[in-house]
């Protein structure tokens, strides 16, 4: 249970990687290097979702949706003044 409740956010933000290098004008090198180091990671944690079997990924997955319920509520505490997509 605690694999997938740690992981599935794990490779939520491991996706955005290649966003984030695009928008710092990331080297073309390390972009490469980061990008085989991200797509190796997520090979693994989709293995350790595997092999955590069927009943602690539909657990995690359960904690993981309440979780997000719960935040929903709370996401609007924590907005800031000013902020746009374009100042980002």
């Amino acid at each position: 249970l605690a694999v997938v409740t740690n992981v599935i956010p794990y490779i939520l933000a491991l996706s955005a990687l290649p966003v984030m290098m695009k928008t710092a004008n990331v080297a073309d090198g390390v972009f490469t290097r980061n990008m085989v180091i991200g797509v190796i990671a997520m090979i693994y944690c989709v293995y350790a979702l595997y092999a955590s079997g069927g009943s602690a990924v539909m657990g995690g997955m359960l904690v993981y949706g309440l979780t997000l319920i719960i935040w929903g509520f709370i996401s609007n505490r924590f907005k800031t003044s000013g902020a746009t997509a374009s100042t980002l």
